[in-house]
């Protein structure tokens, strides 16, 4: 006898091979064996949508493999909904095909396109992004109800993603069942274009047409694609007007995404558009303390404050570079910050630039505000100079190693004290303070240029 479960696996790996991991990962990640009778295999997938698409498009070619693999003791491959709220066990551990017994089935996830970590409650709230938490979690209480469409929008590694997939978490675990799909831009984009080459457009509509929930990542992919934004425009209204929550993300707001057809720019306002800006210093640290706790795991708190003030605009290479330095405690538990620094400049972009000499950071700090670096770090206490010299020392503790007392010592002898009111003023400031933010980056540009 053919053990089934061992030729259902064999036939995926040859099926994987020759498909999109994407599209291996969306349609088959949760399709198990619910029976096998009359040499009639029975796969289970998990809503209408995936049967069309397995009957459409890949039960022939899994049937070849499949009969091949068992050497034609399965004649026929279907696909059914899953409707069982548990797994049943196999009868026997006997052969598979022996009298009443049934194959091992496996438990599906709950939904192949989402992750089960991006959850609201894995989520780092601060004032950067809790306008985008806020719609996001009304959105998921009241799917199609409020905030339809929602727009995120910020630059990349800073949660929209995270907050897309929560919501999709938070329905599906609210109401099991529901259909969510979430792609990016560029999935739906070569779904559409293949379904035009193949003439499955019924099969295309059928399935971004008719979900509950629809979560694309990265929309501004969309500008300059006439015949997508064509399609996803239909595809739009379709959803809206039958109450289905639409949620998208992108790198900038509606009416910055040039190439986007008005209509569309348009009713991606509809709902509510959330922005999420670069966390501050003391949401970085929150983030670096909630994944050491998270992965029970202890750091060096005077590397925790290295990585938040040196890594600002990006969570993903914030948690990268915490993942590579708790590598390296486990090899060397008494690890310094020179010896990460000199590890992370193989990884995360800011440390690729090497660190300049802090007297160049006080001497351009001085030429951008058009003072003698004399004044700067000096003891005069003129009104003009105290934010100049308070962005001097943020920059040195940003930009360097040196603690607190060094950098004072750095400064004519300053007090360390007065080292870390200059440094947290500045990130109080950059709080509320667009234009201070912006003079930073300036200072930082001529530094690295």
């Amino acid at each position: 006898m053919v053990d089934i479960n061992k030729v259902w696996d064999a036939a995926l790996v040859e099926l994987k091979a020759s498909i999109s991991q994407a599209t291996f990962q969306t349609w088959f990640s949760d399709a198990y064996i619910e029976d096998y009778d009359n040499k009639q295999l029975t796969i289970a997938v998990r809503t209408i949508f995936h049967k069309a698409r397995f009957d459409h498009d890949f039960r022939r070619p899994l049937q070849e493999i499949i009969s091949r693999l068992s050497d034609s003791e399965v004649e026929s491959v279907v696909a059914t909904v899953d409707s069982k709220p548990a797994p049943e066990k196999a009868a026997a551990e006997g052969g598979l095909f022996a009298a009443a017994a049934k194959p091992t089935i496996k438990a599906p996830q709950a939904n192949p396109t989402i992750k089960p970590k991006y959850t609201f409650e894995t989520f780092i709230i601060g004032n950067h992004n809790q306008l985008a938490n806020a719609a996001s979690k009304a959105a998921a209480d009241n799917p199609g109800e409020t905030y339809n469409p929602l727009f995120i929008y910020g630059g990349p590694g800073l949660g929209k993603t995270h907050l897309m997939q929560a919501i999709g978490n938070a329905v599906w675990k609210r109401r099991p069942g529901t259909s969510v799909l979430y792609v990016s831009c560029e999935q739906f984009t070569n779904d559409f274009i293949q379904s035009v080459s193949s003439g499955r457009m019924k099969y295309f509509k059928d399935n971004y047409r008719t979900v509950d929930i629809l979560l694309i990542d990265d929309i501004q992919f969309l500008t300059k694609k006439q015949g997508t934004q064509e399609e996803f425009f239909h595809t739009f209204n379709t959803l809206h007007q039958a109450n289905k929550q639409i949620v998208l993300t992108s790198d900038r707001p509606p009416k910055a995404l040039n190439g986007l057809e008005d209509r569309l720019v348009s009713r991606f306002e509809w709902g509510i558009v959330a922005d999420i800006q670069p966390p501050d210093y003391e949401t970085r640290m929150a983030i670096l303390l909630s994944k050491c706790r998270e992965k029970n795991i202890s750091v060096n708190p005077d590397i925790l404050e290295f990585l938040a003030r040196r890594i600002e605009e990006n969570v993903r290479e914030l948690e990268g570079a915490l993942n590579k330095v708790i590598g390296l405690t486990l090899l060397q538990p008494n690890i310094t910050i020179t010896q990460v620094e000199q590890a992370m400049r193989e990884m995360a972009p800011i440390f690729k630039r090497q660190a300049p000499p802090i007297q160049h950071i006080f001497t351009a700090v001085a030429r951008f505000y058009n003072i003698d670096v004399n004044d700067l770090l000096g003891s005069r206490r003129q009104r003009e100079l105290v934010r100049p010299r308070q962005v001097g020392m943020y920059l040195a503790k940003q930009l360097t190693s040196l603690s607190y007392p060094a950098i004072g010592k750095e400064m004519r002898g300053k007090d360390h004290t007065t080292v870390i009111h200059g440094v947290r003023k500045i990130e109080a400031d950059l709080k509320t303070d667009p234009t201070l933010y912006q003079e930073i980056n300036e200072v930082k540009e001529k530094l690295f240029s």
